[in-house]
């Protein structure tokens, strides 16, 4: 029978071991103990180990940090069990065991298992977020201040940000007399058909004027506008009025059709096939002229003439639309920042009045460097080619010249629409061709709806005949036959006899202002007949008179002296 200890208990671990070496030596061990020591000895062969199976990984993430240093610290349990393993004797000198925090218990080796380190994913970049508006056409540039404010932000834009708007009026009506048109016509429901980047009808002013219309880059109804040429051209037009705001439309009740034929003009979208093509603006026309367009504006000039371009307009004249396409844009280098203009301020200007007289005229002492070869459509006989003027209605050289041009619109410091933040000034620096285009067939709008029965070669000609010019018989190749006159083109009455551009309907061979004073004029000989019977008869009565006179008086005298001799006498008659 086990001795016991006064208290009851057991004796401890010592007192045992060294009772059982004295008692029944080494093989005579308890089991317990051997278990103790053959774990010990497990694990220091685990932790010996354990380093070369798997090399630490420095976490990124400080919480992983501080659970892998939970892992390597030693845990209560363990540091009793390393305790408990040193104060029982082993029956052989054991190798020195690593460090008490080298020594993990079961449970840290299992969880340590659990998150072994794998092999982490590369980190992926956020996507970019726009914070400004992309790339806009070069003669809008001027209008991106309120995007680098912010105002474009996605946070901003779901708060009330407000739409610039500007209250001057735009000086082209005082300029070619627009005001005076309206009382003839204001374009009503004519559908004219901007073939461009597109138009943003989220715009105040284009609310309610823009119909349905062809995305031919990316599908939709051309609503989308990256590049804001579209828009801009589309405000010039039919603007409607907007509370605090100046602009509104030259045809203010006209129709926009938006037709997208392109993303942008700059160097970069025109390499990736997104620029302004022929073949692709040649698919706007025939669109336009297909759904209803009675004014086809195409304000992005092409150098190249291509065959389908040509076939477009002819077919659109013959759907019943007029083409209105721009004549050009001039090099003229790069533009100064955030003035707005797509040309340099090197653009020199000439009065628009002796420009219109004769070819090469209006240059002044300069060489005609910009007279070019045509651009498209401008130059195709069944469009109408437009050129701008500067803000005084002078003739730029920044835009192109050329024998393509039929009309001329200042274009200058225009104020119109910009995508849907309201309005803005733009082509500060030099005239836009693009932007004198979109003037004129707003024009060209209004007479359509006062001659609807007419057709498009009759429109044209009526903004072509009553342009002004310094020679009516004759146009300019800086000008074209000059300036656009909204009023005269739709108060015009084709009789045949006005000189200038070919008469759609034939010209009347009459006699011309010059032919009419060829002969000398005769005067009326009745005023010199009477005049002469006058004086014939007043010598007459002035004769008959004298005569009258003298025998009054010779009667008087003789009837005098009769009585005198009766008297002489004495008063009795003389003696027989």
């Amino acid at each position: 029978m086990r001795g016991r200890t006064p208290e009851g208990h057991r004796p401890d671990a010592e007192s045992r071991g060294s009772w059982a070496v004295r008692r029944c030596g080494l093989l005579h061990l308890p089991w317990r103990l051997l278990v103790v020591a053959a774990v010990g000895v497990w694990l220091a062969a685990l932790a010996a180990a354990g380093p070369t199976a798997a090399a630490p990984v420095e976490p990124d993430d400080p919480a992983q940090e501080e659970t892998q240093q939970a892992q390597e610290e030693p845990s209560p349990q363990e540091e009793a069990t390393d305790s408990q393993a040193e104060e029982t004797p082993s029956p052989e000198p054991e190798p020195t065991q690593e460090p008490d925090e080298a020594e993990p218990t079961d449970e840290p080796t299992q969880e340590t298992d659990e998150v072994e380190p794998q092999e982490e994913p590369a980190p992926v970049a956020p996507a970019p977020v726009q914070t400004a508006p992309p790339a806009v056409n070069q003669e809008l540039s001027g209008c991106g201040e309120l995007a680098e404010e912010g105002a474009l932000d996605e946070e901003a834009q779901d708060e009330e940000t407000p739409v610039p708007l500007i209250e001057d009026v735009p000086a082209v009506f005082s300029q070619v007399g627009v005001e005076a048109a309206w009382e003839v016509s204001r374009g009503t429901d004519v559908v004219v058909a901007v073939v461009s980047s597109g138009v943003d009808a989220s715009n105040p002013h284009l609310e309610g004027a823009v119909v349905p219309g062809a995305d031919l880059m990316s599908g939709g109804d051309g609503t989308v506008d990256e590049d804001g040429q579209g828009t801009a051209v589309a405000g010039l037009i039919a603007s409607r009025p907007v509370e605090d705001s100046g602009l509104v439309g030259v045809a203010r009740e006209s129709l926009i059709m938006p037709v997208r034929v392109f993303s942008g003009t700059s160097e970069a979208v025109v390499e990736e096939g997104r620029g302004p093509q022929a073949w692709r603006t040649a698919q706007g026309i025939r669109w336009a002229a297909d759904n209803g367009a009675q004014v086809v504006v195409v304000p992005q000039a092409l150098e190249d003439d291509a065959p389908e371009l040509a076939e477009a307009v002819a077919y659109a004249a013959q759907e019943g639309a007029l083409v209105v396409a721009s004549g050009g844009q001039a090099e003229q280098g790069e533009p100064d920042s955030g003035q707005g203009g797509a040309q340099g301020s090197s653009a020199t200007s000439t009065p628009a009045g002796t420009g219109g007289a004769s070819p090469g005229a209006g240059d002044g002492d300069q060489d005609t460097d910009t007279t070019e070869e045509p651009r498209y459509p401008a130059a195709y006989e069944e469009a109408l080619g437009v050129t701008a003027l500067d803000a005084d209605a002078a003739v730029s050289d920044a835009v192109v010249h050329g024998s393509h041009l039929d009309l001329a619109v200042p274009a200058q410091s225009v104020l119109t629409t910009f995508l849907g933040q309201g309005d803005c000034l733009v082509a500060r620096n030099a005239p836009s061709a693009s932007l004198a285009t979109g003037y004129a067939a707003g024009v060209a709008a209004l007479v359509v709806a006062a001659y609807p029965q007419e057709d498009p070669a009759e429109w044209g000609y009526r903004l072509t005949v009553t342009a002004l010019r310094a020679t009516p018989e004759q146009a300019s190749p800086t000008v074209g036959w000059g300036v656009i006159a909204p009023y005269a083109a739709l108060d015009f009455v084709n009789d045949g006899t006005a000189l200038g551009p070919d008469n759609p309907r034939g010209a009347r061979q009459a006699a011309t202002p010059a032919q009419a004073w060829a002969t000398p004029p005769v005067s009326d000989p009745g005023p010199a007949r009477r005049a002469s019977l006058a004086r014939r008869a007043g010598t007459a009565g002035a004769v008959v008179l004298a005569l009258g006179l003298v025998g009054s008086r010779i009667r008087s005298g003789n009837a005098s002296g009769s009585r005198s001799a009766l008297g002489g006498g004495g008063g009795s008659a003389p003696r027989l």
